[in-house]
């Protein structure tokens, strides 16, 4: 398992002062017990020439913040989660690059942007998965989607945490670019 050193912290969403423990129900021994292998990274792992981990995102707009409902258990306080152990994956084509996002709490922008500086590729084919963008204002649905248009990815596949209206404006922008895929779909690029 190639994951970031926080991934085992204690995570918790708290709304309205009801906590809700959202990290791994597991410990790392027990999973280890069980045959899992970790190898911990906060920089990017490269799986082969054309395929790795972003690692760390940094955060480089202002509009692309952690949520304050993301919390972390540090000693006996509840502190704001920075998600650093969020990441995607980067694929390097001779297209571009193809970035598949997780839940994206570190901003599609974000993202995008650190992967063009860690491969130092410039153009991006596809990026596709979840944005987290479901409860964003409008005001920051449209600083991203304004990203988006300035970075112009070939194809945009916003799935389960994008939400409809950072779909439909991204729409706007890219319409038939924007491929709308369900579970069991399957995306074929021409490579």
């Amino acid at each position: 398992v190639i994951c970031h050193y926080n991934i085992f912290n204690r995570k918790f969403r708290i709304i309205d002062d009801v906590k809700l423990e959202v990290g791994i129900p597991y410990e790392k021994k027990e999973l280890t017990r069980m045959g899992a292998e970790f190898d911990f990274h906060s920089q990017p792992y490269h799986f082969s020439e054309n395929i790795l981990t972003s690692g760390e995102i940094p955060r480089i707009t202002d509009y692309e913040v952690p949520n304050e409902i993301h919390k972390e258990l540090s000693l006996e306080s509840y502190i704001t989660d920075e998600l650093h152990d969020d990441m995607a994956l980067i694929l390097k084509t001779v297209k571009g690059l193809i970035i598949l996002l997780g839940d994206c709490h570190s901003g599609p922008i974000n993202t995008m942007k650190h992967a063009m500086n860690v491969t130092g590729i410039k153009d991006v084919y596809a990026i596709m998965g979840g944005m987290n963008l479901q409860e964003a204002s409008m005001e920051k649905i449209k600083y991203i989607v304004k990203g988006f248009e300035q970075i112009n990815p070939q194809y945009v596949v916003p799935l389960h945490s994008t939400g409809f209206y950072a779909t439909n404006l991204l729409y706007e922008i890219f319409g038939d670019r924007l491929l709308l895929l369900n579970t069991g779909d399957q995306l074929t690029l021409d490579l």
